[in-house]
Formats: structure tokens, C-alpha cells, sequence
């Protein structure tokens, strides 16, 4: 039985159509096993480096995936990092480091899209997790650990949820078919053409004009100015503290100076011998950035501690520290706590860093945060002893409390040779505390600057541009200084500043008005 041409042409088109359509599908198919079997294209790249390290680069090509899906998850010795985008829409990346309790930072997509942009989990050139862009084609996640460290790298994607494997399985409606077949209005070309709102062009990866690059070269240039000042301005410091120690030692061997304080030298030292333990005692050590603060009260020590314990991975930010914490939690070392080779190697290598106050309005401010306020410690301690000596006629509840001390009867106690009770580091002068003749600080930042000096400390520092020194007002300033010190005698105030003039002459400080001349 012979076929009729048309019967067979139908026959050869309908296998053909068939064939075409068993072609796409196994297509299909073959990129489906490609996207689950590479894991959505990522690299690993290991690569031996100096100092015995070893990086990890593990790169993402595709920018886009389903939201919650993780695109990297790396372990160094036990501590993880996860990179993955929390949200289809508006994409954020979240970078997850540390334990099982571990914090997280926020970082929007937009900040990777750009070669010069990126964040960094620690220091740069140090054992950790950097996060940045090197090229334009996506992230990259560098792990830099010890060459022997245990390090585990891998791609997860989570599991779909029920709702979405039914969505992916149900046959299409005919409605779905219809929509699709039917020819398109001559509305929706117009409606596929419009102009596309900012928060669309704000969310692609929009070209960068030419002025952008210029914006950028001019703010890297202020700041380096700015960084320039700061070393020009340290430098100068520093050379005026060293002449000053000159003078200092010069003037203690030719006797000791005027008034009833400790002396210009006492405690700087006069160069020679080897450190007490009693002086670095005061030294806090922050091993990661190589660091040594010496802790000056009410000259900003508490925030700094906050700073010290953010280096040194205790917290994330400083908000999340209170005052006790700083304080008390011992969480921080201090250098008198090393054997004597490991004081003297941290003197040696570490940044050393001294924060100073004007040394009256220093003392005004102690005052008030110890007496004037409800303390259970320096009120029955020194409010009592003091009130007791220098109060004529005082009363027994006012020994007993010790509130009520006056700033004159304070002073009274503090130029007092025999006084009844001994120093206390928030009066100490700062010649004491942090022997700045012998320990030679590289910054020596100032109170009345503070914010700014210490910012300016944290980027010479190398440490995470999102850490700022944390802002507020002093509650003791120039003005309300000046009239506690007015409460003072003219030879009472003079006194005073005979007790801290080893201060006022290392660190350039002008001598307070009022005063008796020598």
C-alpha cells in the first residue's frame, strides 16, 4: 500500500516537530543539572602567600539569586562567615562572622557594584575575612588564615519550600495558554517603554558619569591632606614634648621647683633606668592593631575603652557597651599584666597613644563627677576624711556621709603634703600616670579635640572605616571651669597650678588666668 505526498509530508513535519520539541527539553534539562551541579558558578581559587598564610578566593558570578539562598559559607578554625542576599527586590548582602552566636553587618548590594568599594572584616594583610569587588562581575570573599588552619569552603542553596515546588509543578491554565497566544495591545510596547523610575535606575548598575571619578579623586585627596596635617601636627607634639622632658630633667637637677606638687620631672622621670611595673600600669593592650593606650581619667578613657574592645572583637560597636563593661568587665589587659619581655616588645613595636586635658579643668570635672554626684565609694572615703580635716566645726552626719565637700576644701586636701589619704588616679597628674618622658607616645591627641583626634587616630591606626570614636558633649567645659576656680584664692589657684605644671609644661598648655606670677 503506497502513501499519499500529503500523508507524508504531514508524517515528516509532525516527526520533525517532535524531534524540535525533544530537543529543547533535553536542553532544558542539561542546564538545570549544570546550575545544581556547579553550584551557581562558584570558583575557588587557593593561592600560597607570605608569612606562612594561605588565601582563599571564592568568587560569585551570577548576582542574582532567589532570595535566602546562601552564595558563600566559609569556616576558618571553627569561626563562620556566610555571604547571601536577604531580599529579591532590593538586594542586600549579609556578612555573618564569628560562632554560632555570631553578628552580622548589613551591606547593600549597591556597595559591591563598585571596584573601589567593599568591606573588610579585619585588618588588612592580617589572618581573617575580607569582603570587597576587584572587577565588575560580582563580589569576592577572601579568607586568609595559617597555612596549617582547618579551613572549609562551600556553596549551599536551601531547600525549596513546598509552595514553590507546587508552583513549578502544576499544569498551566488554559487562561496562562491564552494570555500568552493572544496578540499583544498596541498599549504595551508604550507600556514596556517607559522611562523607568529612580528607584529602578537606583537599583541596576547604572553607568558612572564623569564627574563621579573626580568627586572620588577629590575626596581621597582631602583626606590625605587631612592625614598629612594630622602627622605634621603629631610631629610638632612630640618635638615639644621632648624639649620639654629636657628642660624637666635640667630643672631636677638643679633642685626641685617651686610649690607644693610632685615637680615637673616626678614620675616622666628623668630618662634613665628601666620602668617600673607601677608605671605602665595605667597602659591598656589591644594586641590585634598593635596597640597601647594609657588610660587618662576624664580625658575620654571610657570611650576609648569602648574603642579598644571593638578592635578587639569583644563587641561591634561601641553603642552596645555600657559604662560598667569599659569599666569592669576584663575584657581588656593591661601592660603590667606581661612578663617584662613582653612589656618591652609592645613598647617597642605597638602605636602608643595619649589622650591630655587641661589639667585644672580636668581636676573641676573629677569634682564634680565624684562628689557632686551619689557615689558610694569616694564620698565615704574622701568626702568624709576630708571633711573631717579640713572643716572646722563639721558635722557628724557630714563626717559619717562625707557629702556636701565643697571644691575649696578639695583643693585644700589636694595641696595638702600631709594629706590624710593618697592620690587617686582621676587627680593624678598625667606626668604620673603615663610617664610620658620615658614611654615615647606616637599620638598625643587632646581633650578639647577629642572627636576629631581621635578619629584621625583610628585611620592612621589602619582600623575598620565604619568605627568612629563615639560622639557626645562634655559636661565640664572652659565656662563652668572658670567658676568652681573662681571659688579659689588667687595664691590657692596658683598652688594649683604649681601642682600641675608639670603638665601644663610638656603638653603646651598656657598657663590659667588668675594666677600669681612666679
Amino acid at each position: 500500500m503506497t502513501m499519499r505526498p500529503s500523508c507524508l509530508f504531514s508524517l515528516i513535519l509532525l516527526l520533525g516537530m517532535l524531534g524540535l520539541i525533544l530537543l529543547v527539553h533535553v536542553q532544558d534539562l542539561m542546564e538545570i543539572i549544570q546550575q545544581e551541579g556547579a553550584g551557581s558558578g562558584l570558583q575557588v581559587n587557593p593561592r600560597q602567600t607570605g608569612k606562612n598564610w594561605r588565601d582563599w578566593r571564592l568568587k560569585v558570578k551570577d548576582k542574582v539569586t532567589a532570595p535566602e539562598w546562601p552564595l558563600l559559607w566559609a569556616s576558618i578554625n571553627g569561626s563562620v562567615t556566610e555571604l547571601h542576599q536577604v531580599d529579591h527586590e532590593e538586594p542586600e548582602m549579609k556578612l555573618r562572622q564569628g560562632d554560632n552566636k555570631g553578628s552580622e553587618v548589613e551591606l547593600p548590594w549597591g556597595v559591591l557594584q563598585r571596584p573601589e568599594w567593599g568591606f573588610q572584616q579585619t585588618k588588612p594583610g592580617r589572618p581573617g575575612v575580607e569582603l570587597h569587588q576587584e572587577a565588575q562581575d560580582g563580589p569576592e570573599l577572601h579568607l586568609r588564615a595559617e597555612e596549617h588552619s582547618s579551613v572549609e569552603l562551600r556553596q549551599e542553596a536551601r531547600p525549596r519550600t513546598g509552595a514553590e515546588l507546587h508552583q513549578e509543578a502544576r499544569p498551566r491554565s488554559r487562561a496562562a495558554h491564552r494570555r500568552e497566544a493572544r496578540p499583544r495591545s498596541k498599549a504595551e510596547p508604550h507600556r514596556e517603554a517607559r522611562p523607568r523610575t529612580g528607584a529602578e535606575l537606583h537599583r541596576e548598575t547604572r553607568p558612572r558619569s564623569r564627574a563621579e571619578p573626580h568627586r572620588e579623586a577629590r575626596a581621597q585627596a582631602r583626606e590625605a591632606a587631612e592625614l598629612r596635617r594630622v602627622r605634621e601636627v603629631q610631629q610638632a607634639r612630640r618635638r615639644r614634648l621632648s624639649e620639654a622632658c629636657v628642660r624637666s630633667w635640667a630643672e631636677e637637677e638643679a633642685g626641685p621647683g617651686p610649690g607644693p606638687g610632685p615637680g615637673p620631672g616626678a614620675g616622666a622621670g628623668a630618662g634613665t633606668g628601666a620602668l617600673s611595673p607601677q608605671q605602665v600600669s595605667r597602659i591598656w593592650v589591644e594586641d590585634r592593631y598593635r596597640l597601647l593606650y594609657c588610660e587618662v581619667p576624664k580625658a575620654g578613657c571610657s570611650n576609648w575603652k569602648r574603642v579598644l574592645m571593638v578592635l578587639g572583637g569583644q563587641a561591634q560597636t561601641t553603642a552596645q557597651i555600657e559604662h560598667q563593661a569599659a569599666h569592669y568587665s576584663n575584657s581588656l589587659r593591661r601592660l603590667d599584666s606581661f612578663d617584662r619581655e613582653g612589656v618591652l616588645l609592645r613598647l617597642r613595636t605597638y602605636t602608643k597613644l595619649l589622650f591630655v586635658r587641661e589639667p585644672l579643668e580636668r581636676l573641676v570635672s573629677a569634682f564634680r563627677d565624684k562628689f557632686e554626684r551619689p557615689n558610694a565609694y569616694y564620698q565615704p572615703l574622701f568626702g568624709s576624711a576630708i571633711i573631717a580635716r579640713y572643716r572646722p566645726n563639721a558635722t557628724a552626719q557630714a563626717v559619717r556621709t562625707g557629702s556636701g565637700l565643697t571644691f575649696p576644701e578639695f583643693v585644700q586636701y589636694l595641696l595638702d603634703p600631709a594629706r590624710p589619704l593618697g592620690m587617686d588616679i582621676h587627680w593624678e597628674p598625667v606626668s604620673h600616670l603615663c610617664s610620658p618622658c620615658r614611654i615615647h607616645y606616637d599620638f598625643i591627641g587632646r581633650f578639647e579635640r577629642l572627636e576629631s583626634e581621635a578619629d584621625s587616630a583610628l585611620r592612621l591606626l589602619g582600623a575598620p572605616r565604619n568605627l568612629r570614636f563615639p560622639r557626645g558633649n562634655p559636661s565640664t567645659g572652659p565656662s563652668l571651669s572658670h567658676r568652681y576656680l573662681s571659688q579659689l584664692s588667687p595664691a590657692d589657684r596658683s598652688r594649683a597650678f604649681h601642682f600641675y605644671r608639670s603638665d601644663y609644661t610638656l603638653f603646651n598648655y598656657p598657663r590659667p588666668p588668675g594666677t600669681l606670677p612666679d
